[in-house]
C-alpha cells in the first residue's frame, strides 16, 4: 500500500477525481493491474473510497416508487484486494480493507443513516469471505445485521456471508470461530412477528427460501462445532415463536411431527427451519459424544412450558436411545401420554417398547389404562377408549401379551368405528391424484360383457362414500376403457343396452366414439364400419327410448354422466364422423345420423339465462350447440359427397334446408346457441347455399331481439372472414351496429375492428367509410390500439407498396386524432412506433409520423422495436435516423441494453457520417448508465 506514487500513477488518480464516470472506469483498469494494492492508500486519502462515493438509490423517470440501485465499480477493486490478501496471507491489507468495509457500513454520526444498496452489501459480505481469517473479529462479525437491513434484498447479502464468512468460521477449529459462527446464526435467524391481520405469521430478516438453504449446508456443522452456543441460538428462537401459540393449541399444530414429514405444513416455512435447525443441530451434537448433550437435552424434557421443544428432546431421545435410554425410562415416558406428544410418543414406544422390561411394559400398559379425557358427557367414555386404543395401537404385537389383549379389547369395542390409519397424528391430511379406482376389474367387466351380465354387475355397486374406496366414476372410466379396446364384445348386442342407466349408456358410446376415431386414419377396410352403423342404430334406439327422457338424472354433486353428456356425446361422434372425408362414417349412414341430428335439435334444451362475459363457451358447451355444430358438419359433408359425384349439391342442401329454418324461426328471444353458430359458420353457409345465406342474413344478425344479436355478435368473433362475408355484413350494417356494442370479452369487440383492418387491406373496405370514421371518434383510443396492434402483426417487407401506404394514412389519421385530445394517449403512441415496419425510407411525411410517435417508445417496452426500424432505415436516411434516435431517447432512454441494440444502432450511426449526434446521445446516455462510458471510450478511440 505504497503512497508514494509516481508521476503516472498520480495522474491517473487525479483522473478519476474528475467525475464518477472516471472513478468507476479507473478502478474498473485497477481491478486488473499486478500493482492495484499500491493504490490503495491514495485512493483512501484522496476520498475516493468514502462512505458519501457509496452510490444511492436513483428514481426511475415517469415511473414513480421505482428506483434504480447503481453499481458501484471500487466494490470489484476491492474485491481484487481481498483476493490478493487471502493469497499471500497479507494482514496488513486485511485489516485496511475491513476498516473500509466498516467506515462505509457503519454511519459516523447519530444523524446519519446508511446508504441503502445491497449490491454494495453484498460485495462487503463476500469480501469479508474472502480476507484471512485471523483479521475477523467481533466488530466485522457485528456488520453482518446492518448488511441485511436493505428494503431492497437482503438474501444477496445472507448468501455471500453463508458462502464466505460463515463456511470460513465453522471450517476453524476453534472455540472463539465457533462462538462468532453462533453469532451469525443469530443475526441470521432474526424475525418479527406478523401484523394484526396475521399474528402468526413469522417474518425473517432473510427470506426464507435462502434461510433453509443456508441451514442445509451449515447446520450439522453447527451442531459439531458450536453446539450448544448454536442451540441456545435456535431455542431462543423457538420460545420467541411459539410463546404467543401456546394457547389455544399447542405445537402439534403448527408442526405435526419434529422429523421431516409430509403433514407438517410448508407454509410456515419459518417455524419449520428453526424446529429442524434445533433438532439436527442436537442430533449432530450427540454424535460427536459430548456429554454435555445430555444436561442440555434433559433440561429440554423438563421444559413443560414449551411442548415443541419437548417434541424436539422425544425425538432426539428416540433416535439415539441406546445413549438416552437412562434419560427417559418409562416411569418418565408416561408423563408424556398426552395429545401434544403423540406423534413423538407413539414414535418413540413402537420403536423401543420391546426394549422395556416386563415390569416397565406392565406400568405403560397400565398407565394407558388410567387415562382419562376432558367432560363428563355420555361420550366422555368412548372418546377414553378412542384414546386408550390410539395409544395402545403402539405397542400391540410386541410380544407382550397383557398389551395385545388390552388393545383387542378396545377394537372390539361397539361405536369405536376402525382404527385410524394413522393413530399416531390427532389429525391427519391426505390426497390423492388420478382417477378413481373401480370396484370391478377389466378383466372382470370384459368377462361379464361376453357372458350377458354387464349389466346386473355394474347395477349391483353401490358407493360407500369414502373417498378411498372405489367409486362409480372409477367404474365407468375403467368399463369406458374396455369398451375401446375390445368393441366386438358390445357392438352386435348393443340393442341390449337400451333402457340401461345413463352413466352406461354414456360409456358405451364414449368408448365406441374413441374406438372408430382411434382407427379412422388406418387405411384399407377397418371394422368400423360396422362400429358406425351399430352406433348410429344405437342413437336412433336410445332416443325413441321413453324411459331414456324420464330417467332420474344424477345430481350435480359428482362427475357421473347425466343425460345432457350423452346427448352431447351423441351429437359429438356424428360431428367426428362427418368432419373430414378420409375420416368420415360410410356415406349410407347420412340419413340415420341426419334423423339423429335432428331428435337432438328438437330435444336437447336451450340456454335460459345468458352469460354475457363468454357467449361462445356458453353456448359450444351445451347438448344444443353440439347438435347444432354436428347439424353443420353433416350438411358440409353431405354436400362435398354430392360434388364428388358431379352433381350439384343444392337438391341436398334443398332437403336439410328446412331444418335449419326451423331452427332459425326460433332466433326470437330463444335459441341463443343457433344464433351464436350460425354467426360463426357464415363462411360455410355460404358454401351451402349462398342464395340461402343472403335472404336469411338479417335473420341470423336479428335486430329485433338483443341477446340474440349479442350471440350472433360473439359467434361473428369466431368466424372465417371471406371478402364475400365481409360484404355482407357491411350490406346489413353488422358491422357498424358491432362497432356501437358493448362488450363483456374484450376479444369480441377486437375481433371486430381486426376484421376492418383486414377488409382494408384486402380493398374491401375505406379509411373514409362510416364504420372507419366511427375508430376515430373522441373516446376509441382502446379501438385504435387493436387496429395498430393488427397492422403490426401482419406486416412484412414484401407487403405491397399500396398496402403499406393504407398503413401510413391509418397511422396519419390516428395523429390527427390525437390531436384533439388533451393529453397524448401515450399507449397508442408506443404501439403506433412498431408500425416502422411500414416505412421504407425517411422522407419527409415518414419520419413525421416516426418523430411524433418516438418519445413514447418506452411506455410499452416498445424501444427494442423502434430501435430495429431505424437501424433498417439508416444506410438510406442516416440524418433522419440520427434525428429519430435523438427524439426517442429524449424521454424513453432504456436503462439497461442488455442485449446490445441500442449500442448497434448508435454505431451504425456513427459508421454514416452521424457521430456528433451519436457523443451528444452519449453524453446524455453515459450520466445514468456508466455500462454506456466503456463504450463512450470505444467510440472515441476509433
Amino acid at each position: 500500500m505504497n503512497e508514494a506514487l509516481n508521476a503516472r500513477q498520480a495522474s491517473f488518480v487525479a483522473m478519476m477525481r474528475k467525475s464518477p464516470d472516471h472513478a468507476n472506469r479507473g478502478f474498473d483498469l485497477l481491478s486488473k493491474r499486478e500493482d492495484a494494492q499500491d493504490y490503495l492508500g491514495v485512493l483512501r486519502k484522496e476520498g475516493l473510497l468514502d462512505a458519501d462515493k457509496n452510490p444511492q438509490p436513483v428514481s426511475v423517470p415517469d415511473q414513480e416508487g421505482f428506483v434504480r440501485i447503481p453499481y458501484w465499480r471500487a466494490l470489484d477493486y476491492l474485491e481484487t484486494l481481498a483476493r490478493r490478501s487471502k493469497e499471500k496471507h497479507d494482514l496488513e491489507l486485511g485489516r485496511a480493507l475491513l476498516e473500509i468495509v466498516a467506515a462505509i457500513s457503519i454511519p459516523t454520526s447519530s444523524g446519519e443513516t446508511v446508504v441503502d444498496n445491497y449490491h454494495t452489501f453484498r460485495k462487503f459480505a463476500e469480501i469479508v469471505g474472502l480476507v484471512p481469517i485471523d483479521v475477523v473479529n467481533d466488530s466485522v462479525v457485528d456488520l453482518v445485521p446492518i448488511w441485511l437491513t436493505s428494503k431492497y434484498d437482503r438474501s444477496l447479502a445472507a448468501i455471500a456471508v453463508s458462502d464466505g464468512l460463515l463456511s470460513n468460521l465453522l471450517a476453524t477449529d476453534s472455540d472463539e470461530a465457533a462462538r462468532q459462527a453462533s453469532r451469525i446464526l443469530r443475526y441470521l435467524t432474526h424475525f418479527e412477528h406478523g401484523t394484526d391481520e396475521d399474528v402468526f405469521e413469522v417474518k425473517t430478516v432473510v427470506d426464507d427460501f435462502w434461510l433453509k438453504e443456508i441451514f442445509s449446508k451449515h447446520i450439522k456443522l453447527f451442531g459439531s462445532r458450536a453446539r450448544g452456543e448454536a442451540a441456545i441460538v435456535l431455542e431462543s428462537r423457538l420460545r420467541n415463536v411459539f410463546a404467543a401459540r401456546q394457547k389455544p393449541y399447542r405445537s402439534s399444530l403448527w408442526r405435526p411431527a419434529i422429523e421431516d414429514h409430509e403433514q407438517n405444513r410448508g407454509y410456515r416455512k419459518a417455524e419449520n427451519i428453526f424446529v429442524e435447525g434445533l433438532r439436527d443441530i442436537l442430533l449432530a451434537w450427540t454424535e460427536t459424544g459430548d456429554k454435555s448433550v445430555d444436561i442440555y437435552v434433559e433440561r429440554l424434557l423438563s421444559d413443560k412450558a414449551f411442548d415443541v421443544l419437548q417434541r424436539i428432546a422425544l425425538h432426539v431421545v428416540d433416535e439415539f436411545y441406546d445413549h438416552y435410554r437412562d434419560l427417559l425410562p418409562p416411569r418418565k415416558a408416561i408423563n408424556f401420554l398426552a395429545d401434544p406428544y403423540r406423534h413423538e410418543l407413539y414414535r418413540f414406544l413402537k420403536g423401543h417398547f420391546s426394549d422395556f422390561s416386563d415390569a416397565d411394559k406392565a406400568l405403560l400398559v397400565d398407565a394407558i389404562r388410567s387415562l382419562d379425557v376432558e367432560g363428563k358427557d355420555d361420550n366422555a367414555a368412548r372418546r377414553r377408549a378412542y384414546v386408550q386404543r390410539d395409544w395402545c395401537s403402539a405397542i400391540r404385537d410386541k410380544g407382550y401379551e397383557p398389551a395385545d389383549v388390552f388393545f383387542r379389547s378396545l377394537d372390539t369395542r361397539k361405536g369405536l368405528g376402525e382404527l385410524s390409519d394413522h393413530p399416531d397424528f390427532l389429525s391427519f391430511f391426505t390426497m390423492r391424484a388420478g382417477p378413481d379406482r373401480s370396484p370391478f376389474t377389466a378383466e372382470l367387466l370384459a368377462t361379464s360383457a361376453q357372458e350377458g351380465r354387464l349389466v346386473e354387475l355394474t347395477s349391483s355397486f353401490k358407493e360407500s362414500g369414502s373417498w378411498r374406496d372405489p367409486s362409480e366414476e372409477g367404474l365407468w372410466d375403467t368399463l369406458k376403457e374396455v369398451v375401446s379396446a375390445q368393441p366386438e364384445l358390445f357392438v352386435e348386442r348393443l340393442d341390449d343396452y337400451v333402457g340401461v342407466s345413463i352413466p352406461l349408456i354414456h360409456t358405451l358410446i364414449s368408448g365406441l366414439s374413441r374406438r372408430v376415431q382411434e382407427k379412422a386414419a388406418e387405411p384399407g377396410p377397418t371394422a368400423n364400419s360396422r362400429i358406425w352403423k351399430a352406433l348410429v342404430s344405437y342413437f336412433e334406439n336410445v332416443l325413441a327410448d321413453p324411459g331414456f327422457w324420464t330417467a332420474t338424472d344424477v345430481d350435480g354433486q359428482n362427475l357421473l354422466p347425466r343425460r345432457s353428456w350423452v346427448l352431447s356425446a351423441m351429437a359429438d361422434t356424428l360431428a367426428a364422423g362427418t368432419r373430414s372425408d378420409k375420416t368420415a362414417y360410410p356415406k349410407e349412414l347420412l340419413p340415420a345420423g341426419w334423423r339423429v341430428i335432428c331428435v337432438l335439435l328438437e330435444r336437447c334444451p336451450q340456454i335460459e339465462e345468458l352469460e354475457l362475459s363468454d357467449l361462445s363457451m356458453q353456448a359450444i358447451n351445451t347438448a344444443r350447440g353440439r347438435a347444432i355444430e354436428a347439424a353443420v358438419s353433416h350438411a358440409l359433408r353431405a354436400c362435398r359427397v354430392e360434388k364428388k359425384s358431379g352433381k350439384d349439391h343444392a337438391a341436398v342442401w334443398n332437403e336439410l334446408a328446412p331444418v335449419f329454418d326451423a331452427q332459425l324461426a326460433l332466433t326470437n328471444g330463444s335459441n341463443y346457441e343457433f344464433s351464436l353458430l350460425m354467426a360463426q359458420y357464415l363462411a360455410n353457409l355460404d358454401y351451402l347455399s349462398p342464395e340461402w345465406l343472403e335472404q336469411n342474413f338479417q335473420r341470423i344478425f336479428n335486430r329485433n331481439s338483443f341477446e340474440n344479436f349479442r350471440c350472433a355478435l360473439a359467434g361473428l368473433a369466431y368466424t372465417s372472414l371471406t371478402s364475400r362475408v365481409y360484404l355482407l355484413l357491411v350490406q346489413h350494417d353488422v358491422i357498424g351496429a358491432a362497432l356501437d356494442t358493448e362488450y363483456q370479452k374484450r376479444q369480441e369487440g377486437e375481433r371486430i375492428v381486426e376484421f376492418m383492418c383486414l377488409a382494408l387491406l384486402w380493398g374491401d373496405e375505406d379509411l373514409e367509410s362510416a364504420r372507419f370514421s366511427k375508430l376515430f371518434e373522441s373516446d376509441r383510443e382502446a379501438e385504435l390500439m387493436t387496429a395498430t396492434d393488427w397492422f403490426w402483426s401482419v406486416h412484412d417487407t414484401k407487403m405491397s407498396e399500396r398496402r403499406k401506404r393504407l398503413v401510413r394514412r391509418f397511422w396519419a389519421k390516428a395523429l390527427d386524432w390525437s390531436s384533439r385530445r388533451k393529453a397524448p394517449p401515450v399507449r397508442l403512441f408506443s404501439k403506433l412506433c412498431r408500425l416502422g415496419g411500414y416505412v421504407d425510407k425517411l422522407d419527409r411525411n415518414s419520419t413525421d409520423l416516426l418523430k411524433a410517435v418516438a418519445p413514447y417508445a418506452g411506455h410499452d417496452f416498445n424501444i427494442s422495436e423502434l430501435i430495429k426500424e431505424i437501424v433498417r432505415l439508416t444506410p438510406t436516411s442516416p440524418q433522419n435516423a440520427a434525428l429519430l434516435t435523438e427524439t426517442m431517447l429524449s424521454s424513453s432512454r432504456p436503462y439497461h441494453d442488455y442485449r446490445g441494440e441500442l449500442r448497434s444502432l448508435l454505431r451504425v450511426l456513427a459508421d454514416h457520417g452521424q457521430r456528433e449526434a451519436v457523443f451528444r446521445v452519449l453524453d446524455a446516455l453515459t450520466k445514468t448508465d456508466p455500462s454506456m462510458v466503456e463504450f463512450y471510450n470505444d467510440l472515441s478511440a476509433n
